[in-house]
């Protein structure tokens, strides 16, 4: 297994536990796609890995 190059989907990632697992993934060097059900969710994961400099983004995703 390559880090590097290894992609994680966290569901829930705006906050709480998600927001936890997406943030020590992404410390741990794995890239990170975050999901939120809103735009304002997605753009709060975006957000945060930036400023944590990890690779990654904020998706909406909202499965009905």
């Amino acid at each position: 297994m390559n880090i590097k190059e290894d992609l994680i989907l966290v569901t829930g990632a705006s906050r709480g536990i998600g927001k936890a697992i997406a943030i020590e993934f992404s410390k741990a060097g794995f890239k990170v796609l975050g999901t939120a059900t809103s735009k304002d969710g997605a753009e709060a994961i975006s957000k945060y890995l930036q400023e944590l400099s990890c690779p990654g983004m904020g998706l909406v995703l909202d499965v009905k």
